[in-house]
């Protein structure tokens, strides 16, 4: 019986550790650095209305459902993309240069960074995840086991996060990593 009761304990413990969406399972909290990040929320990223192409998951210090104030927060935040499906380097490169363009931040050119941004993306297969991490200064874009390439500055995290929390390509994006679903 005892030992029963430890198997549900763990069960109950490992269901309130983590959170899940289309079988990605990631966890509540994260440590980066010295920080400790919460999961802000998790979010489907859809091509054509139908197809499953990434979940996100969307880490910050403090939770919010304000898109404003997670882009323009000069904190530590981390956004991973779990793939769920085949995506060719040449769509996801493609994608980004969609994304900046419909989401520019007057001021800002970011070509350079996106040339940055484009040269860590790799032919992503179901199961590996993009990292990528913001700090107040810069940020660190990861794909796969590669090594994470360096962007500088603080207004590329702006540029990137508003791709995903302002006009994203599909709506359940933006409201999972808000925490609105």
């Amino acid at each position: 019986m005892r030992a029963f009761l430890i198997i549900v304990g763990l069960v109950v413990a490992s269901n309130l550790l983590a959170a899940e969406l289309y079988d990605v399972k990631v966890p509540d909290t994260i440590t980066v650095g010295e920080k400790k990040l919460v999961l802000n929320g998790l979010g489907l990223r859809k091509a054509m209305a139908v197809f499953k192409v990434y979940v996100a998951a969307l880490y910050v210090e403090k939770k919010s459902s304000d898109p404003t104030a997670i882009i323009n927060s000069s904190g530590t935040r981390k956004l991973e993309l779990h793939f769920k499906r085949y995506v060719e380097k040449k769509k996801l490169t493609e994608a980004w240069k969609k994304g900046f363009k419909k989401n520019k931040i007057s001021g800002y050119d970011y070509r350079s960074d996106l040339t940055i941004l484009n040269k860590a993306m790799t032919s992503m297969k179901e199961g590996e995840v993009i990292q990528m991490t913001f700090y107040p200064d810069h940020a660190l874009i990861q794909a796969k086991d590669n090594e994470p390439l360096k962007i500088e500055g603080a207004k590329f995290a702006k540029q990137l996060l508003s791709v995903f929390l302002s006009s994203p390509p599909n709506a359940e994006l933006k409201s999972g990593l808000l925490g609105l679903d």
